[in-house]
């Protein structure tokens, strides 16, 4: 889903095709990691903790959630507040 995400932002921003070759080189040196029931079950807890807490996040934010904590890995994002009272 990030993949997609920076891919939608650079073309609505209007990003030259210097820029979107750059991008594309970033994100080239990252791999795909496809979900498996695991990460789904993840994503299933992430969702249900947000609307549990009366914050509600969308689908894509929940499987980047999921994701970080299948992988054990840190969280970044520009978008803090589409996250805000999740401990990743």
């Amino acid at each position: 889903m990030t993949r997609a995400e920076l891919r939608f932002g650079a073309r609505k921003a209007g990003w030259g095709l210097g820029r979107l070759a750059a991008l594309e080189a970033y994100i080239a040196r990252y791999g795909i990691c496809f979900p498996d029931a695991a990460m789904c079950d993840l994503w299933a807890d992430v969702t249900l903790e947000a609307v549990q807490q009366g914050a509600p996040i969308d689908s894509q934010d929940g499987w980047i959630a999921a994701t970080a904590l299948y992988l054990n890995a840190p969280l970044v994002t520009n978008n803090i507040k589409h996250f805000q009272g999740f401990p990743i």
